[in-house]
């Protein structure tokens, strides 16, 4: 069984290919159809363009149906728990059970130099904990998830002892709390976090050591950025499953000339030593959140190239505070002075 990518700039383009596929039936009949999609509208809509696109086919009557709509999540979460190891994690690392973790070792250690910054933020002026406390332990927990899904590597290196940032660097004084309250609250739960089991963890999805409740053939549609834990599970699928990801992406030309070179790492493209095809000037307008791996590309272009990424954000004074940067500011080459 193989993965496949299938990319297209406009969802008209990127839903063809899929009807193209579903033109194709399984020789089961009864054999439903499994299709991820991220939302509830897209799932409509896609019914319809499914239903339209294989009447115009000539295939069937304009009627789409015994057609399964999952979100990538839960596609993902259902792959998961059919592993025992891994679904006892995923039971102990999200939702109200840890929260109570975070809520337990807050309140253990909020007296302690090292706990400051979130002591002034969950405490009155006379020492008692104030209303702030739950919203805190409730945000931290849910960053500690989200560290797990989009930061795999820096929660691995956490539970080692290794105090890293997200692209490995040496922590930030005003973050060093994060991963020394991680391991308190890790302690605490006694299980590993997936970012801890993977990927050795889905050898048995991988082998078809484990059964899992799903067609032979799988599509995630309407793909523009996914967590690198989802990615690591859809590929392990793709071991005993034939996976389809559809993938929204504004330049297949970039694309494809990333996608040549990405073997070899984005060192050539920082440097210069390959030729692409694209202008001096680059613009990505509308951002409200980006992949990792494609803001990795974006800056390594922002070598050679002047590369302006227009961001939509509520608060520009949150994003100056986080950032460390003003609102106006361009990711761009250093102009030569002269």
């Amino acid at each position: 069984m193989t993965v496949s990518v299938h990319v297209a700039p406009h969802p008209d383009s990127l839903v063809a290919l899929l009807v193209d596929q579903l033109a194709d039936p399984p020789e089961d009949p009864f054999a439903p159809e499994l299709i991820a999609v991220p939302t509830r509208g897209i799932e409509r809509w896609l019914t319809q363009q499914i239903a339209s696109g294989l009447a115009a086919r000539g295939v069937g009557d304009g009627i789409a149906a015994n057609i399964d709509f999952p979100s990538p999540w839960r596609l993902v979460r259902e792959a998961l728990l059919a592993v025992p190891e891994l679904a006892a994690s995923v039971d102990a690392w999200q939702g109200p059970e840890l929260v109570a973790h975070v809520l337990g070792a807050i309140d253990a250690h909020a007296t302690e130099p090292w706990m400051r910054l979130i002591e002034r933020y969950v405490t009155t002026v006379d020492g008692t904990f104030g209303p702030n406390r739950i919203t805190a332990v409730t945000k931290i927990a849910g960053l500690f998830s989200t560290y797990a899904r989009r930061r795999p590597q820096m929660i691995q290196a956490w539970a080692g002892g290794n105090d890293i940032g997200p692209e490995g660097e040496p922590i930030a004084d005003g973050d060093a709390w994060q991963p020394r309250l991680w391991r308190l609250v890790r302690d605490q739960v006694g299980i590993p976090a997936l970012a801890e089991l993977l990927p050795a963890g889905l050898d048995p999805i991988r082998t078809g050591a484990v059964t899992l409740d799903l067609p032979d053939r799988l599509s995630v549609y309407g793909l523009t950025a996914t967590d690198p834990l989802d990615l690591q599970v859809i590929s392990a699928l793709g071991e005993q499953h034939e996976v389809d990801l559809y993938v929204l992406h504004p330049s297949p030309a970039l694309w494809e000339a990333v996608a040549e070179l990405l073997p070899a790492g984005l060192e050539p493209i920082r440097t210069g030593a390959v030729e692409l095809d694209l202008p001096d000037r680059i613009a990505v307008y509308g951002l409200t959140a980006t992949d990792p791996l494609d803001l990795q590309v974006l800056t390594a272009l922002g070598e050679q190239r002047d590369v302006d990424l227009y961001v939509l954000h509520p608060s520009p004074a949150l994003w100056e505070a986080v950032n460390g940067q003003p609102t106006r500011a361009t990711s761009s080459r250093d102009d030569d002075p002269s």
